[in-house]
């Protein structure tokens, strides 16, 4: 029987890795002096939380520290920048559609066909990511052209009231809290169930408005932007603002579940790419400047190199490169691929460039506890002199 191979179409696949004897160039910034010191081995163990994976936890290298808040906490991220944004929390597997209506109290109706199908052992079923039901997972948040999927799945708020449409939401699924096999995850649990929105521009800031799809009243609720964050987060079930990412110049990294888009072949175009669901996936603070750099290595020669790696072959990478602009950029490519695998990457170690322009270099250490339980990351770095 033919096998299908799934090929991730982000920042992991090895056209957007750096040879490590290549010479690119590249600007230095100013960097402020971290609390870590230079040139020590850090290593950090991200609570993720094990094979359901509960957790959201964001890295701050410069600090060595973490800040772990629960993927279900949040529901709407509200962008602080000069645009008005919103995303969807993609690690529950959040997605929604553009109704033809600005009506909220208006009464409305499930559409399964907004669930995201992900080809599996069960099912060859996909959704396209051109349907836009997702959050572009690069982080990007303006369309190209109109594209759907390009940008944020919910259109930009409008000045003009009348063009801010009601969306249908699915507000994804609770995590699971059952033990799958040893190695293998258990992500989702039962449907969140469905919501109706409506987002309205006012000031500096977002009137939310939502129900229940069968309600003919809503609830409103004002965010107002922050810029010393890149998004102030609201969650349905608290009916208020929560608690998540740190502020923007204070995190680099975030290991969560979220989307990707990916294809059956190698470099295939947008409309033959779909949305698929990982484990294990690192983001990057796109938003607050943070870029990273694959170096591809022989695999005998891995701890040489990264040992031997200095802050002025560091200095040649262009984070710049389009490519790199991207918050799913190292994804899950710090780990080997397939359901049930449990080893980090033979070949690679990553370079990372924080806010502020300090450079780190970092080397993956586990995927799993020692008792083989996914879910528990661990990688060293240091910050380069």
């Amino acid at each position: 029987m033919r096998k299908n191979v799934i090929i991730t179409t982000l920042a992991a696949v090895t056209l957007m890795l750096t040879s490590c004897s290549s010479t690119e160039d590249g600007q230095d910034g100013i960097a402020e002096v971290p609390s870590i010191p230079p040139g020590s081995l850090l290593t950090l163990k991200p609570e993720v939380g094990g094979h359901n994976q509960p957790n959201q936890v964001y890295v701050d290298l410069r600090t060595n520290t973490t800040k772990v808040v629960r993927r279900d906490s949040w529901d709407f991220g509200f962008y602080c920048g000069e645009d008005f944004r919103v995303i969807l929390n993609g690690s529950v597997k959040m997605s929604t559609k553009a109704l033809n209506s600005t009506n909220i109290d208006e009464v409305q109706s499930i559409d399964n066909s907004i669930l995201i199908s992900s080809p599996g052992p069960n099912t060859t079923e996909v959704t396209k990511a051109s349907l836009g039901y997702v959050d572009n997972p690069s982080g990007k948040l303006k369309e190209d052209n109109g594209q759907k999927g390009s940008g944020t799945a919910i259109a930009e708020i409008s000045a003009n009231d009348s063009e801010n449409k009601v969306y249908l939401v699915s507000m994804g699924y609770e995590i699971s809290n059952k033990n799958p096999q040893p190695g293998s995850i258990d992500l989702t649990g039962e449907h969140r169930g469905w919501k109706k929105i409506r987002i309205l521009k006012r000031a500096n800031g977002y009137l939310l408005q939502y129900a229940d799809l069968a309600d003919t009243q809503h609830k409103e609720f004002f965010i107002e932007k922050d810029s010393e964050y890149n998004f102030k987060f609201f969650s349905i079930k608290a009916n208020n603002t929560v608690d998540v990412q740190p502020k923007k110049k204070d995190w680099d990294m975030c290991f969560t579940t979220n989307y990707t888009y990916t294809a059956l072949v190698a470099n295939a175009p947008f409309d033959k790419q779909f949305v698929y669901f990982f484990p294990d996936l690192i983001q990057l603070n796109v938003h607050g400047d943070v870029r990273a750099a694959g170096l591809q290595v022989d695999r005998y020669e891995k701890e040489k190199i990264f040992q031997a790696y200095t802050l002025e072959k560091a200095n040649k990478i262009n984070f710049e490169r389009l490519d790199r602009i991207n918050q799913n950029f190292m994804a899950t490519a710090w780990r080997k691929g397939g359901l049930g695998e449990t080893a980090v990457a033979e070949d690679l170690i990553f370079v990372v460039k924080d806010s502020e322009g300090n450079k780190y270099k970092l080397i993956f250490r586990a995927v799993s506890s020692e008792s083989g339980e996914r879910g528990h990351p661990v990688f060293q770095y240091v910050l380069l002199k």
